[in-house]
């Protein structure tokens, strides 16, 4: 996307969901991978962020941009 498509692009954001729950796990899957080894502790917080680590929706904000989460 270019720079010129970026700004006349809508960015959005959104709360949490239970549909942006795999979003969630990829995003953080990809920065831990990065920068550690992503151990069975974190597959278990990242297959069930909801009950484990996301109690207020609203803290947890993601942001979409030309209906792609970011």
């Amino acid at each position: 996307m270019k720079a010129t498509e970026i700004a006349s692009t809508k960015l959005t954001i959104v709360p949490f969901t239970p549909e942006l729950a795999l979003d969630f796990k990829n995003i953080n899957e990809q920065w831990i991978r990065e920068m550690f080894s992503l151990e069975a502790k974190d597959q278990k917080v990242l297959n069930d962020p909801q009950t484990t680590i996301i109690q207020n929706p609203d803290i947890f904000q993601f942001f979409s941009l030309a209906h792609r989460t970011l």
